[in-house]
């Protein structure tokens, strides 16, 4: 049963792939798009690889060639993308869809399917996009841009990178996202940009980044944070691991400058990042001190030796409770055995 279904995934890959080599193939070369009239009526300088059209292209994409390697459709009215909706211009590698009115659940699961050559894709300011589809990503190995920055995104499925290890670099700044799976970022080893600032994130998972942000850039490695809302930054996190990180920002969370950053302000007077983080001073989440100024020594956090004591008893009356339950039978048969013995005693004195 598994030999005939993995011969059967073998023979659809093969399939799959030559279809795509025959597309490459066929594709003529030679036609001038930019000599059509009826392109010319919904596309806007028009080159013999790029395009910038209206939302009308979808009815008319026969009219583009099959080598194009830029479209643009910005700042229209697209609400819709439907199944395979770029099969004829399988050989993108630069797609522009944002300012537009897509919505989450009008662009089909297929949307994006064949388009393996896809480099950067752009669905910014869509406010109608809340979530980002698995599907979406499946064929873009080859996509390392992604920008979906300005939409409705509230939260990130830890899947939905598994398909696009390329990445290089992530966008996805102001929106609403407050929760991020586990293990979203993590093993994206050519990342060097990674932008959420304004969102309401308040923490990350154990080890966010492992295996991720391993690529020597310059001073491209940036971590962003900016306008979340960390109160702290835990040391399991693992951010101290990013070897090659170059800058990290924190700049407008409202970071409690208390025990718990001790670890934090420790690490950022060696550690060979630009950091930007500061100490919230007010409830309504105002700015001043730098976190590695802050003073840590003018905090209080060793444990007091009366609090020492109370835990101490605390836990040996614990103990003692425990033990008295689970050995209470026998406890009373000793006490039994003790009370007979001594009546015996006194018997005995008597007579």
């Amino acid at each position: 049963m598994h030999d005939a279904r993995g011969n059967y995934l073998r023979i659809l890959s093969v399939v799959t792939w030559s279809s795509a080599a025959m597309f490459v193939w066929g594709c003529d070369y030679t036609t001038n798009p930019c000599a059509d009239d009826r392109l010319n009526e919904i596309c806007f300088n028009c080159t013999r690889f790029a395009a910038d059209c209206t939302e009308d292209i979808f009815y008319n994409m026969t009219l583009l060639p099959c080598y194009l390697k830029n479209m643009t459709v910005a700042k229209r009215k697209l609400s819709r993308l439907d199944k395979d909706s770029f099969q004829q211009v399988a050989m993108l590698k630069i797609l522009n869809l944002g300012g537009n009115s897509l919505d989450t659940g009008k662009i089909d699961k297929y949307a994006f399917r064949g388009l393996e050559y896809l480099e950067h894709l752009t669905l910014n300011r869509n406010q109608q996009i809340f979530r980002l589809n698995m599907d979406w990503f499946e064929d873009l190995k080859s996509l390392t841009f992604f920008d979906a920055h300005g939409c409705t995104i509230n939260s990130i499925h830890e899947s939905i990178f598994n398909s696009t290890r390329n990445l290089q670099h992530i966008d996805l700044s102001q929106n609403k996202i407050n929760f991020l799976d586990k293990d979203v970022f993590k093993d994206l080893k050519n990342l060097t940009i990674l932008n959420l600032d304004g969102n309401s994130v308040s923490s990350l998972a154990d080890n966010a980044f492992i295996g991720s942000f391993m690529s020597i850039n310059g001073e491209y490695n940036v971590i962003s944070f900016r306008f979340n809302k960390f109160k702290t930054w835990n040391e399991t996190i693992g951010i101290q691991h990013l070897q090659e990180l170059n800058k990290f920002n924190l700049y407008g969370n409202p970071i409690a400058c208390n025990c718990e950053i001790r670890w934090f302000h420790t690490w950022l007077q060696t550690a060979n990042v630009s950091v930007n983080a500061s100490c919230a001073t007010t409830s309504s989440g105002a700015h001043s001190t730098p976190v590695q100024d802050f003073d840590v020594g003018s905090l209080h956090c060793s444990i007091q030796a009366w609090i020492v004591v109370v835990a101490s008893v605390s836990s040996v009356l614990v103990v003692l409770l425990f033990v008295a339950i689970m050995y209470r039978l026998n406890i009373r048969k000793m006490y039994h055995k003790f009370s007979l013995r001594r009546h015996y005693k006194q018997l005995e004195t008597v007579t």
